[in-house]
């Protein structure tokens, strides 16, 4: 497994979902969003995500409502969805998209808009 610090923790490659929830569980954390995007949900990818972590005590909800190119209605809808779910942290789980949408969420959350 490789992991990249640069604000953002980036975990890839093998065996990274299940390291994951001990990185989480370590900053106290036990309420994640995950944000993908549909692909990722049909390759069957956040179910794994969403086992691992559950398995390992954490509760998780799935974002997956994002275009490919993600619009201001996508982040909004995600920030709505952390929000009323009293989410304590995101996972962006996939490519660019899903990645881009977290890393706004984790700004705009805390921010009156």
């Amino acid at each position: 497994m490789i992991q990249y610090n640069y604000p953002t923790t980036i975990f890839y490659g093998e065996d990274s979902i299940e390291s994951l929830p001990n990185a989480i569980l370590k900053d106290e954390v036990y309420k994640i969003l995950i944000v993908t995007d549909q692909g990722i949900v049909d390759a069957g990818i956040a179910d794994k995500m969403v086992s691992v972590c559950t398995k390992n005590g954490l509760k998780v909800g799935i974002f997956s409502d994002i275009h490919t190119n993600p619009l201001e209605e996508d982040v909004l809808k995600a920030r709505q969805f952390f929000i009323e779910g009293g989410y304590e942290a995101l996972i962006g789980l996939g490519g660019g998209s899903a990645m881009d949408v977290a890393k706004t969420i984790k700004f705009i959350a805390v921010h009156e808009l």
